[in-house]
């Protein structure tokens, strides 16, 4: 009897262990934050030397940001450790031109559904159509890593004076993801924030 019960305890341990590593290796950030302990959190960097009559803002960290008293309609787990956005033209000029948004989550998300999801819209849009994808590649966390962007331009009476110009990509980073996000006044002007995206990196201090 004390046999059998010994090995019902062995075995009860190692499937509660089990269970805590899949719980841990799918949600380590969220529980890693539970008990208190940092992590490293990656920031974006901008070399200006390799995007030319670009400018950066400064990196920016939502959820450290965040404070109980914040009214979003997202949990602070959810939003971005880092973030960053470039623009064209002179620092300070209000001129209206492209400019890109950098995001990184630190939490895993399906980014083909992303993709998948913002195609259906465009399809099921009067007002949006799709106009190419191209093939991009980032230096994330010390990792060549390639990504789509696909483009898109507003289209009808509605769009005359609005920025035309959209583009959408993510990439999956393994325990997070990076969204990019491009804005210009035409769609034929979204290839010129390649040049913008190449010069960007996300790294760890």
């Amino acid at each position: 009897m004390a046999k059998h019960k010994k090995t019902f305890i062995i075995a009860a341990s190692f499937g509660v262990l089990v269970a805590f590593s899949l719980l841990y290796a799918l949600n380590s950030n969220q529980i890693l934050r539970a008990i208190g302990v940092s992590k490293p959190v990656p920031v974006f960097t901008f070399n200006e030397s390799k995007a030319p009559g670009w400018w950066a803002a400064e990196n920016y960290n939502s959820q450290a940001s965040s404070t109980e008293g914040d009214q979003d309609s997202e949990p602070v787990d959810k939003l971005p450790v880092a973030s960053m956005n470039l623009f064209k033209g002179k620092k300070g000029d209000n001129t209206t031109a492209c400019f890109v948004m950098f995001s990184y989550y630190d939490y895993k998300t399906d980014v083909a559904q992303l993709k998948k999801d913002k195609d259906g819209d465009s399809l099921a849009s009067t007002s949006m159509k799709n106009i190419g994808e191209d093939s991009l590649r980032f230096d994330a966390l010390g990792k060549d890593t390639s990504f789509v962007l696909t483009k898109y331009e507003l289209i009808g009476p509605d769009s005359e004076n609005a920025m035309k110009g959209m583009s959408y990509g993510w990439a999956d980073l393994g325990d997070g993801y990076l969204s990019v996000s491009g804005v210009c006044p035409t769609g034929s002007e979204l290839d010129d924030t390649f040049t913008a995206v190449s010069a960007m990196k996300l790294m760890l201090y």
